[in-house]
């Protein structure tokens, strides 16, 4: 058989089956099974189907993010046990026997040849399929010749299901997303496909470069810590601001994004490969601040360890005075990040904006707990803010009988409303 057939048989696959229902990903596994697996295993098809984990999920990702989505996640194991068994003989014997096909010999003999013949013409379906199947595909794949052909690919399926802009750009012709949405590096960052990333990074891709400055924002989002590692061992700049934002987190600086979503092992990795802790969105946000009002206790420890400025302003309020304004459903939320801030020397008499302290926003929202750690911390409670509003007179608008009680307890001067 030449490669010339080969190559047209396996793209008859992707031809012949467009996976998008169950049904379609069955028929892809009968199809994929005579050609590819060796006929021990036709009768035990383990193949895992993009399709069929999507089908089983709750969460709605795009097709594109399915396709990287755990591709290189074929069992291990069984695959070095076939590897073992066939090392054992010439290949030759086992093709003619039937035990493997003469593309899993091309693949395993002559990788090169395979990667540069066989791969080009197979389309992004059967190409990320081919990767589950085995061992030496999955290898070929992944490899550098392998990733190079992929955007290609990608552009080709995106003329026929357009992947969804992720920026809030005014117009789909947009060609920096468009250029983005299919770049194989950020599909292979966002999903943690560590072998295509390291295939695409050998590439020669520069990943500070041009769209390519987004892998490592969206891969500190996900919590791909070991994807986070080797991009900044390829000189990832981890104080690089995208270009663009097309996160729904909307935060452009890996740290930052890191720190809202608690990603708390990747703020080690970019704290130690130089991350600015104080360094500033556009609009002002630092990681301190995002970590602090989601509650990211561990994330804001290993901040202000690192020497975050504790009482630095976002959006005219500390990190202290967010966290006293915090609602996550609770009365008291996001107490112990609030007492986090206060035993590492947060200012509890900072007054930002209008003047008003912490103190003056515990009390605003009735959250007794944090106005008690607060006067124990010192706090004045007859602080008046630029509105002549005091922390009694907040209390008394919201109504909260135990605030209202601790404030008297503690001196605070009755005034009515």
């Amino acid at each position: 058989m030449s490669i010339l057939t080969l190559s047209s048989s396996m793209t008859t696959i992707s031809r012949r089956v467009r996976p998008t229902s169950p049904a379609g990903a069955l028929r892809l596994r009968l199809w994929l099974a005579p050609l590819l697996w060796e006929s021990e295993q036709k009768t035990q098809l383990q193949i895992t189907s993009i399709f069929e984990v999507s089908f089983g999920s709750s969460k709605k990702k795009s097709w594109l993010s399915l396709c990287f989505w755990d591709c290189p996640a074929t069992s291990n194991a069984a695959m070095d046990a076939r590897s073992k068994r066939r090392k054992t003989e010439p290949v030759v014997d086992k093709v003619r026997r039937g035990e493997i096909s003469v593309v899993v010999a091309l693949a395993e003999e002559l990788p090169d040849l395979f990667e540069a013949e066989i791969l080009p013409k197979l389309d992004m379906w059967a190409t990320l399929n081919l990767a589950q199947v085995s061992k030496s595909f999955n290898r070929a794949v992944w490899s550098v010749g392998g990733v190079r052909s992929m955007e290609a690919k990608i552009v080709a399926e995106a003329k026929i299901h357009p992947v969804p802009l992720r920026s809030n750009s005014d117009t789909e012709d947009d060609e920096e997303d468009i250029m983005w949405d299919t770049a194989p590096m950020f599909w292979a960052a966002e999903s943690g496909n560590l072998p295509a990333v390291r295939a695409l990074l050998e590439s020669g891709l520069d990943v500070n470069k041009g769209a390519l400055t987004r892998p490592l924002l969206f891969a500190v989002t996900k919590g791909r810590e070991e994807v986070v590692k080797a991009l900044i061992e390829a000189g990832a700049d981890v104080n690089l601001t995208s270009s663009d934002n097309l996160s729904n987190l909307r935060c452009t600086l890996p740290l930052v994004a890191a720190a809202f979503s608690g990603r708390s092992v990747c703020i080690a990795l970019l704290l130690d490969a130089g991350a600015d802790v104080d360094k500033q969105e556009d609009d002002g946000c630092t990681a301190l601040y995002a970590a602090a009002i989601n509650g990211q206790d561990a994330v804001v420890k290993i901040l202000i360890d690192a020497g975050a400025d504790i009482n630095r302003a976002v959006f005219e309020r500390t990190p202290l005075q967010w966290a006293a304004l915090a609602l996550p459903g609770e009365p008291d939320g996001e107490v112990s990040t609030f007492r986090i801030l206060i035993d590492a020397g947060a200012d509890v008499h900072r007054a930002v904006g209008n003047e008003s302290t912490a103190l003056h926003f515990a009390a605003l929202r009735g959250h007794g707990v944090k106005v008690g750690i607060l006067i124990k911390a010192g706090a004045d409670v007859n602080r008046v803010n630029n509105a002549g509003r005091t922390p009694m007179s907040m209390a008394l608008k919201k109504g909260d009988e135990y605030t209202i009680d601790l404030l008297k307890q503690a001196g605070a001067i009755h005034e009515a409303e």
